[in-house]
């Protein structure tokens, strides 16, 4: 719960598994607005934030917002997210759903994990790789099942979750991710066997600095190459970036 006791959720369902943006209308529209309707009848005072860029026709999209009623209690940001912006969503909500039907994996799930949040998702794909029962709420890919799991977040007060969502962060660190790192560096019995350490620094929003640092200790653990990306529209963010790595004496290949 936040000022003035208005709960608020935040959705940003991904087409690029890697992205806040371009959101997927369609999954949308049959399973998280549906549940909007029926949890406004168990708490009131909650706003549904669904922000990203629709590669889909939005007049539908608000077509089927107006026929449930629910006009009020969804805000749209239909434009791309800057990386500087994302802690202005995750800070303002009280927790994050992902209601894919699809998917491999989810830029998504690892900033609800950055930012301590409660997470309520679908149990598809590789969403699941590190969120379970005893640190998320996974739902079924129907509006029933998702609606229960959005209201049971609302309603857990033990912070059990919130907990292994916090050791959670700690398994995720620098210093873990080093440590298996080296033990597969040390344990591989052909130099064909090649390891990539994968950096999200600029899908959090933390930036060129902090890329730059993690891939010199990624490189230091004895990663063989780095595998870097981002969200934005341009490559401007990670050809700077590999112009000041390329710079470094810890540099290995990009991909």
């Amino acid at each position: 719960m936040i000022k003035n006791k208005l709960y608020k959720i935040k959705t940003i369902d991904c087409n690029n598994i890697n992205s806040l943006n371009n959101a997927k209308l369609k999954t949308l529209q049959n399973i998280l607005l549906n549940s909007i309707k029926d949890i406004k009848s168990v708490k009131k005072n909650i706003k549904l934030i669904i922000a990203g860029e629709f590669i889909q026709n939005i007049k539908n999209y608000k077509k089927m917002i107006n026929s449930l009623g629910i006009n009020n209690d969804v805000i749209i940001k239909n434009e791309f997210i800057n990386s500087d912006e994302i802690k202005f969503y995750f800070g303002a909500c009280e927790l994050v759903v992902q209601p894919y039907k699809k998917a491999t994996q989810s830029g998504v799930s690892s900033l609800g994990i950055a930012y301590g949040k409660k997470i309520v998702t679908t149990n598809v794909g590789g969403v699941n790789e590190y969120l379970n029962e005893k640190n998320s709420f996974i739902s079924k890919t129907n509006s029933k099942s998702l609606t229960n799991k959005i209201i049971d977040a609302f309603n857990d007060q033990t912070s059990e979750k919130t907990k292994n969502i916090r050791k959670l962060q700690d398994e995720l660190s620098w210093n873990n991710f080093c440590k298996k790192l080296k033990l597969a560096t040390k344990s591989r019995v052909t130099n064909d066997l090649l390891i990539v350490a994968r950096i999200e620094s600029f899908i959090l929003g933390k930036g060129l600095r902090d890329a730059l640092k993690r891939a010199e200790i990624y490189s230091l653990a004895g990663a063989d190459a780095i595998l870097i990306h981002s969200k934005e529209k341009t490559p401007r963010e990670i050809f700077l970036f590999a112009k000041k790595f390329n710079k470094s004496k810890y540099s290995i290949p990009l991909v």
